[in-house]
């Protein structure tokens, strides 16, 4: 993959883009986010601190962030931070250095062949720890994965796992670091990954997505990524898309 090809691959856990940046305002992505631009540095604004300019960054689930390059363009891998256990991360990936070079990490990632066994193993060379979760709340991350445009609520939730409401929200919270309401939400607005490819309305996509109407689909959406769904799909039409 050479400098300027779009292209994005993705399963349920972790997501590779290289293509276009835009013009996003801040972000807010419910995973931990490995951003490279494709060549120099980029500019990278992390909550209320000042402006860095950094050839490679690290930023963490639901942290408020904004980012431009040079060219508008850039490499990110998102992972999903119930599927990865980032206290047993080996110093190796580098994820915790957000100086590491980032311009080696590009150069691993224009390597990245669409006949790997998978995502993690092309992109890290290893299996990743997994997040290890209470066994009543791994069954519901597992409903929400598999579908996640369903309704499912907190209630709901509770009853299969044969508890309270209530315990189930200080459960949930517990051993996922993040609200249940939040997990949903951006569980919902990451499934739109499904959808950059489609040649549907963004009411359709909206109404397929879960989503009660065009405008809560596109604040969510803006919410998280900064971009208008409108924009993102005019963005991808040039995009090679590989769902694993």
């Amino acid at each position: 993959m050479g400098t300027g090809a779009n292209r994005l691959m993705f399963d349920s856990d972790i997501v590779f883009y290289a293509g276009l940046l835009g013009r996003p305002r801040t972000r807010v992505l419910g995973a931990w986010t490995l951003y490279a631009p494709e060549s120099g540095c980029m500019q990278i604004t992390v909550g209320d601190a000042a402006p860095v300019s950094v050839p490679a960054w690290v930023v963490p689930p639901y942290v408020p962030h904004s980012l431009r390059t040079a060219d508008q363009r850039i490499q990110c891998v998102l992972v999903e931070p119930d599927f990865i256990d980032v206290t047993q991360l080996p110093d190796v990936l580098g994820l915790w250095e957000p100086a590491f070079d980032g311009h080696a990490w590009g150069a691993r990632l224009a390597a990245l062949s669409g006949d790997a066994p998978s995502l993690e193993a092309a992109l890290f060379g290893m299996a990743l720890p997994r997040r290890r979760v209470d066994p009543r709340i791994a069954g519901v991350i597992e409903r929400i994965r598999h579908d996640p445009s369903s309704l499912l609520t907190a209630d709901e939730c509770a009853a299969a796992c044969a508890i309270s409401a209530s315990r189930f929200i200080h459960l949930f919270k517990g051993e996922c670091q993040t609200p249940f309401r939040s997990f949903r939400t951006w569980k919902r607005a990451r499934s739109l990954l499904n959808a950059v490819d489609s040649q549907a309305t963004l009411t359709q996509i909206a109404l397929d997505l879960g989503y009660s109407d065009s405008a809560y689909f596109s604040n969510s959406i803006r919410y998280f990524t900064g971009l208008r769904p409108r924009d993102i799909l005019a963005g991808s039409r040039a995009l090679v898309v590989d769902r694993r």
